[in-house]
């Protein structure tokens, strides 16, 4: 029931305003309108630039064009008057970052002249990043000129690379006036764990911060921005979680009356209105996308800029026509990055590979890939052609600079050395990873080469911490894999290339480990040379012991001989032990001949007391296989690209091996009727066989990017379902080959998957570690996933040369 309706108004800017009204159940607020009248808009002078963000984040000097989260900065705003500690948290792309830079921040200030805010984010040493935060260095907004200098703030650099944990503290008593109020915001961050490789700084850091809101003092506010994935990664810090989980404010999607308030309030406030029904249809193509804020806020710009460029936006309104010409929401910023690319000659398109790629990070947490941008020192991306590139990609605002932010002057000195800070770059906005394309394509295709590198420089960066000690070397088989992506000359083929820097550490690794192989040669090469001389000594003492013991292995191996036939098994026993006896330093000697004889009567034994149904053929390692219905053919499938059929009876083979895979094949089921095999491959495709012939029917079905690991007939043979180290679950129509539906996604690698009895579902199994349920007909995943695992280790064959073209029926 509604007790009241409240209504306000809002200055939109430029005198114009417009009118929220407040629909109030209680003393909640549960829904906020906002009436732009044209006569309103008049009322602004028509301005050509525009007043979109497009990938640029909003700051704290943008607070009259951030319009919304209204309700969301309130309960901020609230929690801040009793609590120094909250975490906002939110997917990325939800503004997050927006909401306190342009909205929360400016709002604190504004209560008066003795509120002061720092802002930064973690980077890869949260320390020196608070530092700059305190000098001043990139500050925006109304309290840019409230600052420290240098000298002053000189301290919190002491004490690295490590930091320390009362740090925070520190600065608060050393810097901080009586009777000021501090808002400090450290915005994504993630970074803490995706940048600082620094375990111990890490941990000091936040035990700074777990100090300061512990503590009665109130005048200093700590505001946290974090992508909510990462939320985990608080788990070795159990008081610091504590804290955080009293105060997470989430960022949820914007309702739909705030977002045509983002959408029309910056227009207006240039003299601009949209063209009827546009607004709603930019909120239905937002609504229900995840990240889809930044989407808009680059379409609306490219929108603005593209009719002012057709008539100077004469008539003063954004229209539909030219809103879906350029691809409405969720094409605008792909049609627009492949314009540029496409522009770009060969040699420039390489190095947009390369610039892009080094400025990403994949890497593996709790069994779930992640992948963040990361920043990179502009520097390191070596070649005339790459640095011409960077700089057309940050004028098309796809990357961003620190340079226009960096003076001549060197940081402070230090022990006498200069510590000279080098411009860097970055993606502009994280949602370019899933929103284009041919990005994706190519971190797909360098995935495990840039989990590889990843790894390497987290490394290689604790390696320099820790004054490169042996102990952070690359090390057994991290630096195998490592060399050898290096010999198949990977790093460059999939635009990843080493640093002189890297390279470096790996040849560091290189040799430890060479020194570390030649001392424990060293080491048992004089254990075994004490040994000999031991032996050597007791050599004359142990004949007559000798003498016996032949005298005992040729009668243990007599017996074997003998009861081969008859009694296998203990014959087996004899021949064992004879065996065993033969290999001890008693009696095996060159000139022992009985040693031959040993050998025959255990030959012997194996053979009589062999295994009979081995399904022998196979030129290489099986990797599946599977009963048919009536439990009368096995059928297998192998890495040397065939599939075998055989008779669970005999263990004969059934006709000629099925061939047509061009790589190894990872699984094989029959169909419920025993009339046809499916088959998966490593060559990325799906295979029907039929089962009489050998025959392949139809057509290979295409559609995994990469390898097949496993397939599965439903109840009925209509459909078959695959899964494929592409991350996805695809279903397919047995008649056709035809693909049904889009791919099911959620998992990391699908390792296996199966239909239920009735056909309805899907179940699969991950190398993210959870097992998933999905719905047959439509692809949606029922409930949340199945957790428990807490490994996605497999184990395989220890010696593949044991048996490997062998099936065993025991």
């Amino acid at each position: 029931m509604t007790d009241s309706s409240l209504p306000s108004q809002i200055n939109i800017g430029q005198g114009a305003r417009g009118i929220i009204g407040q629909t109030v159940i209680g003393a909640t607020i549960v829904e906020q309108q906002l009436l732009i009248t044209p006569e309103a808009i008049e009322l602004n002078p028509f301005q050509a630039r525009s007043p979109y963000k497009a990938l640029k984040r909003f700051d704290v000097d943008d607070s009259e064009y951030f319009f919304g989260r209204y309700q969301l900065t309130r309960e901020l705003q609230a929690t801040l008057e009793t609590c120094n500690l909250i975490l906002v948290l939110g997917a990325s792309g939800s503004g997050k970052s927006s909401v306190v830079r342009a909205k929360l921040i400016p709002e604190f200030l504004a209560a008066g002249s003795h509120r002061h805010d720092f802002v930064f984010t973690p980077q890869d040493d949260p320390f020196r990043s608070l530092y700059e935060s305190l000098i001043g260095r990139d500050k925006v907004g109304p309290d840019k000129n409230y600052c420290f200098s240098e000298f002053q703030a000189q301290f919190v650099l002491e004490g690295k690379p490590k930091g320390k944990p009362d740090m925070l503290a520190n600065v608060v008593s050393q810097l901080k006036d009586k009777g000021t109020e501090w808002l400090i915001f450290i915005d994504q961050f993630e970074e803490l764990f995706t940048r600082c490789t620094n375990l111990e700084q890490r941990k000091n850091f936040i035990k700074s911060i777990t100090q300061i809101a512990e503590s009665a003092d109130r005048s200093v506010k700590i505001v946290l921005a974090m992508r909510a994935d990462f939320l985990g990664e608080f788990s070795p810090y159990p008081q610091f979680g504590k804290l955080v989980q009293r105060q997470i404010h989430l960022v949820n999607e914007m309702p739909a009356d705030e977002l045509e308030l983002a959408i029309k309030g910056p227009a207006a406030k240039h003299g601009v209105c949209f063209e009827p029904g546009l607004a709603k249809e930019i909120i239905a193509d937002v609504q229900g996308q995840a990240g889809s804020l930044p989407l808009m806020q680059y379409t609306l710009d490219r929108l603005w800029d593209y009719e002012v460029s057709l008539d100077k936006l004469a008539d003063r309104t954004l229209n539909t026509q030219n809103y879906q010409a350029l691809g409405k929401v969720r094409g605008a910023l792909e049609q627009h990055v492949n314009e540029i690319y496409g522009a770009f000659s060969t040699v420039e398109q390489q190095a947009t590979k390369r610039i892009f790629l080094s400025l990403v990070k994949v890497f593996t947490t709790e069994g779930v890939e992640k992948r963040v941008s990361q920043s990179v020192v502009r520097s390191q991306l070596q070649g005339e052609a790459v640095q011409e590139t960077i700089d057309r990609l940050i004028n098309e605002n796809l990357l961003v600079s620190s340079s226009k932010n960096l003076s001549q002057a060197a940081l402070p000195m230090k022990n006498g050395n200069a510590l000279e800070q080098q411009a860097t770059i970055e993606i502009a906005h994280e949602i370019l990873l899933t929103s284009w394309t041919k990005l994706q394509e190519w971190i797909e295709e360098a995935q495990a080469t840039l989990l590889v590198k990843s790894r390497l420089v987290e490394d290689m960066g604790r390696w320099h911490e820790q004054k490169q000690t042996n102990q952070e070397l690359l090390k057994s088989s991290v630096l195998a894999k490592v060399l050898e992506l290096k010999e198949k000359h990977l790093f460059e083929l999939q635009s990843v290339p080493l640093s002189a820097e890297e390279e470096a550490y790996i040849d560091a690794s290189q040799k430890f480990q060479k020194q570390e192989l030649n001392r424990a040669r060293r080491v048992a090469l004089g254990a075994s040379i004490g040994a000999v001389l031991m032996a050597g000594a007791a050599l004359f003492s142990v004949y007559q012991v000798r003498q016996s013991q032949r005298q005992r292995v040729e009668q243990l191996a007599a017996t074997a001989q003998a009861l081969a036939a008859n009694q296998p098994v203990n014959a087996a026993v004899n021949a064992i032990a004879a065996k065993g006896l033969s290999q001890s330093v008693f009696v095996r000697f060159p000139d022992y001949p009985a040693f031959n004889f040993v050998q025959g009567s255990l030959l012997d034994v194996n053979w009589n007391n062999r295994e009979q149904n081995q399904l022998q053929g196979h030129e290489a390692g099986v990797m599946s296989v599977a009963f048919s219905s009536d439990g009368e053919r096995i059928v297998s499938g192998s890495s040397d690209k065939t599939m075998r059929l055989w008779d669970a009876k005999t263990g004969a083979s059934i006709g000629q091996p099925f061939k047509g895979h061009e790589d190894g094949i990872s699984s094989v089921a029959f169909s419920p009727d025993g009339r046809r095999i499916v088959s998966g491959s490593s060559d990325k495709t799906v295979r029907l066989w039929d089962a009489k012939t050998g025959a392949s029917i139809g057509q290979p079905f295409k559609g995994h990017e990469k390898g097949v690991s496993s397939v599965a007939f439903s109840p009925d043979g209509e459909r078959i379902v695959s899964g494929g180290e592409d991350n996805t679950v695809r279903l397919w129509d047995t008649k056709t080959g035809a693909q049904i539906g889009q791919p099911f996604k959620g998992h990391g690698i699908v390792m296996s998957v199966a239909f239920s009895p009735d056909g309805r579902r899907i179940v699969s199994g991950g190398w993210d570690n959870t097992v998933r349920l999905w719905d047959a007909k439509t692809g949606a995943q029922i409930g949340q996933p199945f957790k428990g695992h807490e490994s996605n280790n497999m184990f395989g064959l220890v010696d593949q040369g044991l048996n490997k073209s062998t099936i065993s029926g025991r």
